[in-house]
């Protein structure tokens, strides 16, 4: 199972995969720079990364690739990026979510797991989808469809419910796209998460039906807090995460 568009051989002059000109193609980020940036600054020039197959490791890259036209890579920024970053940073120096538009925070998922799916980044490596979910997500990123028409959407801070690891340690890490399945009820859902400045991120395909009243999916059209605050030991990679959090608590003691 990996039908990811990865680009195998990442040239400047190449073709860009949002607008196909072949043109200048800038440095892309599927989980933007400004993440990185800001944990370099407080980690002597590195970043922990989680990666799906390699676990935890500092390093210097801020996963990186050839994919976009500088308009294109624009469109992302204006369009969801921005509004994303500036989110996740309010709610690190609030301690709390922040009210944002709901449908921009879904298309900024969605186009963070686009663009990890075509990254020749090694951090995104492991993160093997199906052509299915090449097609939904690309739709969704894309805007050939609304996002909220296949995915539910959960944004929620992480935290650790035995009070172990703080929610600045936490917000120390960055997680690259994780593919897990899970079990809502009877039926199988697809997950696709990421996380982001102690800040979960995902995507959930089928989508629940809307007659399934739950706060913790994003709601089409609304703009306020989402209410959800999420447990370590709920993600399919927590041993990861928790291992290096810690190594991070131990390292600033």
């Amino acid at each position: 199972m990996d039908w990811t568009q990865r680009r195998v051989n990442s040239e400047k002059l190449s073709t860009c995969e949002r607008c196909g000109l072949n043109t200048q193609l800038r440095k892309s980020h599927a989980i933007p720079d400004a993440f990185f940036r800001d944990l370099k600054r407080s980690g002597k020039g590195k970043v922990t990364k989680i990666h799906q197959d390699f676990g935890p490791r500092p390093s210097s890259e801020s996963g990186w690739s050839y994919i976009l036209c500088a308009q294109c890579e624009m469109h992302f920024n204006a369009s969801c990026d921005e509004a994303a970053i500036l989110f996740v940073k309010h709610t690190v120096s609030k301690s709390q979510l922040q009210a944002i538009d709901h449908s921009t925070l879904a298309l900024f998922i969605c186009s963070v797991l686009w663009r990890a799916q075509l990254s020749s980044a090694s951090m995104y490596g492991g993160y093997k989808i199906t052509k299915a979910d090449v097609d939904q997500i690309s739709s969704a990123a894309l805007g050939r469809c609304d996002p909220f028409m296949s995915f539910s959407f959960e944004v929620a801070q992480l935290h650790d419910e035995d009070g172990n690891i703080s929610i600045n340690q936490i917000r120390k890490t960055i997680a690259a796209p994780y593919r897990t399945e899970v079990k809502i009820g009877s039926n199988l859902h697809t997950i696709h998460y990421f996380v982001a400045g102690g800040v979960f991120f995902s995507a959930l395909s089928p989508k629940v039906p809307s007659i399934v009243l739950d706060h913790r999916y994003l709601v089409q059209g609304a703009r306020d807090v989402p209410r959800v605050k999420r447990s370590l030991s709920s993600l399919s990679n927590f041993r990861k995460i928790e291992a290096i959090a810690r190594r991070e608590a131990g390292s600033s003691s």
